[in-house]
């Protein structure tokens, strides 16, 4: 992969990861739940396919990488992956609430108060998971950029 590419692809994932970030953040003004659900799933639907992208595709060759330049990196590499998997499991779910969130908001209206828990739940999850998969892109990279330049004294 090249590194422009590879750069390219960091840029739209933490992109659209601050504008997810952005959009469950924004307060949900009274009266605006249903339009507030809407603007998290739009900015949902564009983080959805890049953290697809990262975990399904650019993360393996990462580590087939750090594997193949560092093998004293197996262990590390197992837990990046095991979290790889955690990430996979929490988008879905993410995804599933925003989904409860939307039917939820459109048979409650006009008492989005009732929604106020579940609201607040899912906006912690939410920024769980872009803080997640933040420090895990960070790991990666760091963990792909030790295996690089790492002295590994007589070995190298």
């Amino acid at each position: 992969m090249a590194i422009d590419s590879a750069d390219q692809q960091h840029d739209q994932l933490f992109d659209a990861l601050a504008g997810f970030e952005a959009a469950v953040e924004t307060p949900c003004v009274p009266g605006e739940l249903e339009r507030w659900i809407d603007a998290v799933d739009v900015s949902f639907e564009r983080l959805r396919p890049r953290v697809k992208e990262r975990i399904e595709r650019v993360h393996p060759q990462q580590f087939a990488e750090i594997g193949s330049e560092d093998a004293e990196l197996f262990r590390r590499v197992d837990r990046l992956r095991l979290e790889d998997g955690a990430l996979r499991d929490l988008i879905q779910h993410v995804g599933d609430q925003i989904s409860k969130l939307k039917t939820a908001a459109a048979n409650i209206e006009p008492d989005e108060a009732k929604l106020r828990d579940a609201v607040n739940a899912f906006i912690q999850e939410a920024i769980d998971f872009v803080i997640r998969m933040r420090t895990q892109t960070h790991a990666v990279r760091t963990w792909l950029m030790e295996s690089l330049t790492r002295d590994r004294g007589a070995v190298d």
